[in-house]
């Protein structure tokens, strides 16, 4: 009997065809469903066929940070926060971080939380955050790595891709690699520290020749105990021309030592701190700063560049000052210190003593108290160049006592300021060998609440903001 092969007629091939057709749909609706379901989650998406991630990151100061590792030129067609429409259309996102305003839609909150919405045709990306109050400040929380390699949360240490910081642990860490690079990833709590190392809390990162980068984050409640070391601080000693340590705050710190003593680093032989901020107690027996301990070195300097400092500053012996105790051939610009100030000898509401340097665009609204050289911004100059700049805080002492300077030796200051008001020294600069020109602004502290009020008529805008009630801030 002769084989008979079958063969399919035209109506069933097109019919399987269909059918194939509608597995597969059916299949990559259910990819894309579940593709939906995990960026709509803000976790990174580890599909097989797509294998890269689009994350809502943060929330700061009405900027919404993007990550997307998905596709370049991704178009995001409207963004939404608590359904109110953020006049946001067809934005094309490029490949790494991008940042959108959402001021349009998040000044129209009334709620302590916000859930924003990110549309491409439809819901892709979803994500929540509490604002307590609209401040429009806070960020999630990141889940840091369980013993992560090398100890950080990610990076290699490479200015390209720095070592990545997630908690106080790993800010210690750093001690392991000095000469690496750095960025936090979230705010940091450290008030564990003060049960470290039988409470002595914290040990000074020294000698660090890196570079730091703190990405507008903070680092609060650290505690360092050490009253018989010298060089105490979260770094201890910075020391290469290259590093740049920025954008960090370090909030309610609390923190001892001996000599060079400071929030945030206690002496920067060499290298610039940047855009940095400190609260909190500062303590030693000399050369004491509430962000900075002591600038420069022998030949050397550092360089202090829109920072500021409200910490409290208590020494018993000499060079206190409210943002850094001493400095010698470095360049503070552009910062201001709140705090009040506590020393003996050399004590000022910016700057203890400091010699063979520059000083511009700052000022002190500081309550300094000492014996010897006390001055509302600086206790004691030497060889410095001082210009547009002014101080207003209440000033004690009994030996040359200046609402500006206490001692000037061959200084030379020009368009300077000083609130000559109640109870204040009568004088600018107490002890003057180099006959400088101050100028006294008769008990008026709300003078120094306008940019259009010498010396700030010539400060740069976009550093600071004023808003006519208040000191000014660096915005």
């Amino acid at each position: 009997m002769k084989n008979s092969k079958k063969t399919i007629g035209p109506v069933v091939a097109v019919s399987m065809l269909i059918v194939v057709a509608v597995v597969a749909l059916v299949g990559f609706q259910s990819w894309y469903e579940n593709y939906q379901t995990s960026v709509l989650a803000g976790v990174e998406v580890k599909s097989k066929n797509l294998g890269n991630e689009l994350e809502i990151n943060s929330l700061i100061n009405s900027q919404l940070y993007i990550i997307n590792n998905y596709q370049d030129n991704f178009t995001i067609s409207r963004i939404e926060a608590n359904k109110i429409d953020c006049s946001i259309s067809n934005v094309n996102l490029n490949l790494g971080i991008n940042n959108l305003s959402l001021s349009a839609c998040l000044s129209q909150l009334t709620s302590d939380t916000v859930k924003i919405v990110l549309y491409s045709n439809t819901k892709v990306l979803e994500k929540e955050f509490y604002i307590g109050g609209n401040s429009l400040s806070l960020i999630p929380s990141i889940t840091c790595i369980s013993n992560p390699p090398e100890g950080f949360h990610g990076g290699n240490g490479s200015l390209l891709d720095p070592f990545q910081i997630c908690n106080c642990t790993q800010l210690q860490n750093i001690s392991n690699y000095l000469s690496a690079n750095y960025t936090l990833v979230q705010n940091i709590d450290c008030s564990d520290t003060i049960n470290w190392d039988s409470g002595s809390g914290f040990a000074p990162l020294s000698v660090f020749t890196g570079s730091f980068d703190g990405a507008s984050y903070t680092i609060s409640d650290l505690f360092i105990n050490r009253p018989t070391t010298n060089d105490v601080g979260i770094f201890g000693r910075v020391n290469n021309t290259n590093s740049i340590i920025t954008s960090t705050g370090i909030v309610n710190a609390n923190i001892s030592g001996k000599s060079s003593v400071g929030a945030f680093i206690a002496l920067i032989i060499n290298g610039s701190l940047n855009n940095s901020y400190s609260s909190g107690y500062v303590s030693g027996n000399w050369t004491v700063g509430g962000l900075v301990g002591a600038s420069g070195y022998i030949g050397t300097g550092g360089r202090i560049n829109n920072s500021f400092s409200t910490s409290n500053v208590y020494s018993i012996g000499t060079n206190s000052g409210g943002l850094v105790g001493f400095t010698v051939s470095s360049y503070v610009a552009n910062s201001y210190a709140s705090g009040n100030v506590n020393g003996t000898n050399k004590v000022g509401g910016l700057i203890g003593y400091t010699s063979y340097g520059y000083l511009e665009n700052s000022y002190a609204n500081a309550n300094v108290n000492g014996v010897d050289r006390i001055g509302g911004l600086i206790g004691e100059i030497s060889y410095v160049d001082i210009n547009n700049s002014y101080a207003s805080g209440n000033v004690n002492g009994t030996f040359y006592v200046g609402g500006l300077v206490g001692d000037n030796y061959k200084g030379n200051l020009d368009n300077v300021y000083w609130n000559n008001h109640t109870e204040n020294p009568s004088i600018g600069i107490s002890k003057d060998n180099n006959a400088q020109t101050t100028t006294a602004i008769q008990n008026n502290v709300s003078y120094f609440y306008y940019q259009t009020s010498p010396p700030m008529n010539l400060w740069n805008t976009n550093l600071w903001s004023w808003s006519g009630s208040a000191f000014p801030t660096l915005s």
